[in-house]
């Protein structure tokens, strides 16, 4: 560890310790070992298959931290305090990919592969199990099926109604009698649900209900279920000491590059079926969306702060066109 830092984050102040590679990491991610605690240490890897996901278990013990470079076909995986004297497998399950494993001058080991067009890597996941296994799940790239059960045949999405429960969201009505953004948020979630499964995707919700799980509970449900796509479902809001009539719009947010054209596709379709105005996609650090295992978006659909636009996204018409809207960009996105 190189020193520690202070920094105010969702209106609390938090801490994070900078590694000797220049990354961070938060304070509470961290656990105090004992001085005599052994580095992990790895003898090689065994393959297996799960859905389209090649999983690595390392031979071994530990959980080490690791960080990731990943551009284009290579990606890189560097473990901390941690050392690899085995081999990886040569079969690496994606046609014409490799691996090569080096020891770091910091005192861990890397892990870099190289993949091919022609079999891409669609999203990749470092778990932990609860015995202490270390495991790399490495995804295919979905495709296209030509199944009578349509074109998404194969293709699992993880639809994310944001806030309920006592979380109501953006207020889009000082009425207890009209819907706020909770509940339109599940309905267009369970529009979006309904047309993806015309399509013949599976569908997996975070909630299908009145209730809250927490930002936590979501990113658990994304990393266990290890869908294709994630797309949290938002509507947008402003200050009531603004022109809210003026700001309407919908707008899309990525943080991994391979959610940006996910973002693009649902901005393009959002607008193109309500008519409504295309504020853009933009980068940010949301919870929901700093996933690695597939392109992950927190969609904001329209303003329930804006009277006019209120009315369009708590109208059956409306919500009908959003879901059709969301499953028509996944489907943009998946390859033929």
């Amino acid at each position: 560890m190189e020193k520690s830092v202070s920094f105010v984050r969702s209106n609390r102040r938090t801490y994070a310790y900078q590694l000797e590679n220049g990354g961070y990491i938060l304070a509470k991610d961290c656990e105090l070992l004992d001085s005599s605690t052994p580095d992990a240490a790895f003898t090689g890897a065994e393959r297996t298959t799960e859905g389209n996901m090649e999983v690595f278990t390392l031979t071994g013990s530990g959980t080490p931290l690791y960080t990731h470079t990943w551009e284009g076909n290579e990606l890189t995986l560097t473990f901390l305090s941690a050392s690899f004297t085995g081999e990886m497998p040569a079969d690496l399950g994606f046609g014409g990919a490799t691996v090569t494993a080096e020891p770091t001058e910091e005192g861990g080991f890397s892990l870099h592969f190289v993949f091919n067009d022609a079999d891409p890597l669609w999203g990749y996941h470092v778990r932990y199990t609860e015995d202490g296994t270390s495991q790399i799940l490495l995804k295919h790239q979905p495709k296209r099926s030509d199944a009578e059960t349509g074109p998404l045949t194969g293709v699992a999405v993880m639809l994310d109604a944001g806030h309920g429960g006592t979380d109501m969201g953006a207020v889009g009505s000082t009425s207890e009698d009209f819907p706020q953004e909770k509940d339109l948020n599940l309905a267009e979630a369970l529009a979006a649900k309904y047309r993806l499964e015309q399509l013949g995707a599976t569908v997996l919700m975070t909630r299908s209900d009145d209730t809250f799980p927490t930002l936590g509970d979501r990113v658990e449900m994304l990393n266990d279920a290890a869908p294709d796509f994630f797309i949290s479902v938002h509507h947008n809001s402003t200050n009531l000491d603004k022109d809210t009539d003026g700001l309407v719009g919908t707008e899309c947010y990525w943080f991994y590059t391979e959610g940006k054209p996910l973002a693009q596709a649902l901005v393009d379709r959002v607008t193109a079926a309500t008519g409504r105005e295309a504020r853009g996609v933009f980068y940010n650090y949301f919870y929901v969306t700093r996933s690695n295992l597939c392109p992950a978006v927190l969609l904001e659909t329209g303003f329930v702060s804006s009277p006019t636009e209120y009315q369009s996204c708590a109208g059956d018409l409306g919500l009908w066109a959003e879901g059709g809207a969301i499953a028509q960009a996944v489907l943009d996105c998946v390859p033929d």
